[in-house]
């Protein structure tokens, strides 16, 4: 027996209906949630949005130093009625308190600081590193809370806040209750160290040029210290002096001949350096007039050899050299980048030009082409010239007619026809490429009637600039098949920009 109909088949059918009814619209709704999220309208309120709240946290955060200990008695008893003095209201000094007092200390104006940062660079004021400076903030808020929690156990200092907040004092007393103050200051130094040198490639130079200056400032004042009259034993000379006034040239030779004899000479001794064997003679040795004239006395001559002034000779030190040598600086402080010194510079906002209607999209006008390209066919056909197809490209100002002709047709006639199919489509100048690099087609360019303006917004806004790999890209236009034509200037050193008068040339090289 046939089976009958049943009423719940219906029912199923429009319940499978329904969802997925709803399912489409709970796309449809997150495709545009998606859409807004990725929208320029999201990115710029999201970077207003950060900005206020930067500087809201910082009204309160500098105002929490100076009305910190009134707010405190005030949040602390509701019942007195105290009025709370923070710039921020009592939502600035409550964010303020736990912040500050109750988490990390001073240190979370690192935080603030990245918050600033990031709103910048959703509006696009600066370029920014997003995790290198997500990484930067949370290092300098995990350290300095701790760095801070160290002085204040290390040095108490009578405030009503704690400097490094509950998290820096309690990992503080932590660390030095089994480290001592001596090893957590290392620990502190240590990590300091080794985050600078993960943070930037130029922390080495840096240290190297520290080290380098304090130990010349050390040798400088060591230098400065030692009096010009110390006394130093290495450098004594000895002069004997016998009783008949005759003074021996070499220490040697009167050691040896007076070995065991007792002639009554006596021995003087006189340290001197090498600065105060420079002074005049007449303050350390005696002068001719109180000394008898003795023929084997030495001569002026002879004096001079055995007592001339000291003469140092310092030889150029190789620092001083390697300063100045270029493979030394590259191989200390690496190869040099020239953007370093304009790490400030904020390049201009492509807001400040000009936004033209359908400038990312032709002006196509299928009137204008059909009856261009009846003209061209009709031309070429009035002079024996027969084609197969015509196919138009159109571009913002030019239009590319590519024409097929037809075996046994020369090249060189349909050059030669250039003027006449100008004037049979009124036009101010065509160009014929015969044949076309690449094609089997001849290509006729004739201008549009209504030109679309390439706005430089236009080209520098496009996908293939913005994720260019070049080194210095330079955007010149966009070609007939409405693509942004760019080439990289680093490797073109030598540029030919030529043209009629008035077609542009200056103004595109000094766009």
């Amino acid at each position: 027996m046939p089976k009958r109909p049943s009423k719940r088949q219906p029912e199923q059918s429009r319940g499978a209906q329904n969802a997925s009814r709803e399912d489409s619209n709970v796309r449809a709704i997150w495709s545009q949630v998606v859409a807004f999220v990725k929208s320029n309208n999201f990115r710029i309120i999201s970077g207003v949005v950060l900005l206020c709240l930067a500087l809201y946290l910082l009204i309160s955060y500098v105002s929490y130093f100076f009305t910190g200990a009134y707010d405190q008695s005030a949040l602390a008893d509701p019942s007195a009625k105290l009025t709370i003095r923070n710039f921020g209201g009592a939502t600035g000094a409550r964010l303020s308190e736990f912040f500050i007092n109750g988490t990390f200390g001073i240190a979370f104006i690192s935080m603030l600081a990245m918050t600033a940062i990031y709103g910048l660079g959703l509006l696009r004021a600066i370029r920014v590193d997003w995790w290198k400076m997500l990484f930067c903030s949370l290092f300098c808020l995990i350290w300095g809370s701790v760095a801070c929690g160290y002085i204040d156990y290390v040095l108490p200092i009578d405030l009503f806040f704690r400097l490094g907040g509950r998290h820096g004092e309690s990992i503080a007393v932590w660390l030095c209750s089994n480290l001592n103050w001596i090893g957590t200051l290392i620990l502190l130094i240590g990590t300091l160290l080794i985050f600078l040198l993960l943070a930037s490639d130029r922390t080495i130079p840096l240290l190297q040029r520290g080290w380098r200056w304090l130990v010349g400032l050390f040798r400088h004042r060591k230098r400065e210290e030692t009096p010009a009259d110390e006394s130093i034993e290495d450098d004594a000379v000895v002069i004997d002096i016998d009783m008949q006034g005759s003074i021996a040239s070499d220490p040697a030779d009167s050691s040896s001949d007076g070995q065991g004899q007792d002639d009554g000479s006596v021995d003087l001794v006189i340290s001197t350096t090498e600065e105060e064997a420079t002074l005049d003679d007449e303050q350390d040795v005696p002068t001719d007039d109180d000394i008898p004239a003795d023929d084997d006395a030495p001569t002026d001559d002879d004096a001079s050899d055995d007592t001339h002034p000291g003469l140092d000779i310092e030889p150029p030190k190789d620092e001083a050299i390697l300063e100045n040598d270029p493979d030394y600086i590259l191989k200390t402080q690496g190869p040099y980048d020239p953007r370093a010194e304009l790490a400030h510079y904020q390049f201009p906002s492509l807001n400040l030009l000009k936004v033209y209607d359908n400038e990312n999209k032709p002006l196509i006008d299928e009137g204008e082409q059909r009856a261009n390209a009846a003209r061209i066919s009709t031309t070429l056909h009035n002079y024996g010239v027969e084609i197969e197809s015509i196919k138009a490209t159109v571009g913002p100002t030019v239009t590319l007619y590519e024409v097929v002709p037809k075996a046994g047709v020369r090249i060189a006639k349909i050059q030669n026809l250039e003027n006449d199919i100008m004037m049979s489509l009124s036009a101010v100048g065509i160009r014929i490429i015969a044949p076309i690099p690449g094609k089997g087609t001849i290509g006729i360019e004739v201008p549009n009637e209504k030109k679309n303006v390439v706005s430089m917004r236009s080209v520098l806004d496009s996908r293939k600039f913005q994720e260019t790999t070049m080194d210095l890209p330079c955007a010149m236009g966009k070609t007939i098949t409405n693509e942004v034509f760019m080439f990289d200037l680093a490797k073109a050193p030598h540029l030919l920009v030529a043209g009629a008068t008035g077609q542009g040339k200056s103004v595109g090289l000094n766009a």
